[in-house]
């Protein structure tokens, strides 16, 4: 799932959703400083939706969707890099690459599916 703030995002053939509810305790925007998350429902949607593959926005957001939703699924998420403005480590273009590699079995080459 894409971590998506604040609600779920739905069309026929893709979902985003955020992995925690607004409810944690965070400074700024850095993930590394998230605490006392609660998680949202995200194996019900998963579950509902028919979900095929799951990708984590950053790996605070798959550590959290590893915890809470993947014993629920058994379906592993793709952890890729953050698109935070926080992870200057990675440019426009190396997000842009690195996302679109993980997307691309899974879009037409119309970019939709």
């Amino acid at each position: 799932m894409i971590r998506r703030p604040p609600s779920s995002t739905l069309s026929s053939s893709s979902a985003a959703s955020d992995v925690y509810k607004r409810q944690c305790d965070i400074k700024g925007a850095s993930d590394a400083s998230i605490r006392n998350a609660v998680p949202n429902d995200v194996a019900a949607l998963i579950q509902k939706l028919g979900v095929r593959a799951v990708f984590c926005n950053g790996a605070a957001s798959g550590r959290i969707y590893a915890k809470y939703a993947e014993p629920l699924t058994y379906l592993p998420a793709a952890v890729l890099p953050s698109t935070s403005p926080a992870n200057a480590a990675w440019s426009p273009a190396r997000l842009q690459a690195a996302w679109g590699a993980a997307l691309a079995p899974f879009l037409r080459a119309d970019g939709c599916k």
